[in-house]
């Protein structure tokens, strides 16, 4: 299965708009023992961190 994760940032008054993209494949039989919650918890932070969008 592949999964496509994006975020977008609007732009603001001063700063212009920009998008983040992560792409991966997950085998189906293994999809259930990834604990999703706290890997797009990490993702989140780790990009919005960088970006100062958090």
């Amino acid at each position: 299965m592949d999964v496509v994760l994006e975020m977008d940032k609007k732009p603001g008054l001063f700063t212009e708009g920009s998008d983040s993209y992560r792409a991966f494949t997950v085998e189906l039989s293994n999809y259930q023992g990834t604990d999703w919650a706290a890997y797009l918890n990490q993702w989140l932070a780790d990009v919005g961190g960088r970006r100062n969008w958090l």
